[in-house]
């Protein structure tokens, strides 16, 4: 089996999809987890265009391909085996370890004192002064686009290992399993192909008649 040959266009593209994975994975907003989930979703869907019209280690990568990330993607995906399957996958707990590192939540601002005064920071968000009551700090108008681009910091799914409670938020986890959907099939694509060379060659030449 020889070594394996990269050209410099398919290093670009590697080189590109690592920066978009770290900028999602640093930003995890829900724009982000909707981008590469439709990527991983028009990936697989092309496979499939590419496996049926695809000839030798050509069509045997792509049916590798959307095999084995189509596998992934509907484990991650589908209802019930979201819920039972994808949980016992070792990428859940690899995204759920990244979580509080390539996307460490923001310090909280710190209190601003009025003139003349203390601040005293009350339960569920009030500010207030000793001796007086809490005002309720009002939200911040928040558009459309905010919405989607601004990073998701609200504790979604999580497990509750021992005394430990483990969250991350939900675009992150989308996030994670989108991309490992990705990197899913193009192992088990190269995979694919490399069992079909190896079985092409190890096949007698017809002999001539």
């Amino acid at each position: 089996m020889g070594r394996p040959h990269f050209s410099i266009a398919s290093l670009l593209v590697v080189i590109g999809v690592l920066g978009i994975a770290l900028a999602a994975f640093r930003n995890p907003s829900y724009l982000w987890a909707n981008v590469t989930f439709s990527v991983a979703f028009a990936a697989i869907v092309l496979a499939i265009i590419n496996t049926i019209y695809g000839r030798g280690a050509n069509r045997a990568y792509w049916l590798g391909f959307a095999l084995c990330g189509g596998t992934y993607f509907a484990t991650c995906t589908a209802p019930g085996l979201r819920e039972y399957l994808c949980p016992r996958l070792a990428t859940e707990v690899i995204v759920d370890l990244l979580y509080p590192h390539v996307s460490p939540q923001p310090a909280p601002p710190p209190p601003q004192p009025q003139a003349g005064g203390m601040v005293v920071i009350l339960p569920q968000g009030q500010v207030g002064w000793p001796g007086g009551m809490g005002v309720p700090a009002a939200p911040a108008p928040v558009s459309r686009w905010s919405a989607w681009s601004e990073p998701d910091r609200t504790n979604g799914d999580g497990y509750q290992i021992g005394t430990l409670s483990l969250v991350s938020s939900e675009a992150f986890r989308q996030i994670g399993h989108s991309l490992a959907t990705l990197l899913v099939a193009v192992l088990g694509g190269t995979y694919a192909r490399r069992r079909y060379e190896g079985a092409t060659r190890d096949v007698p030449p017809e002999p001539d008649r």
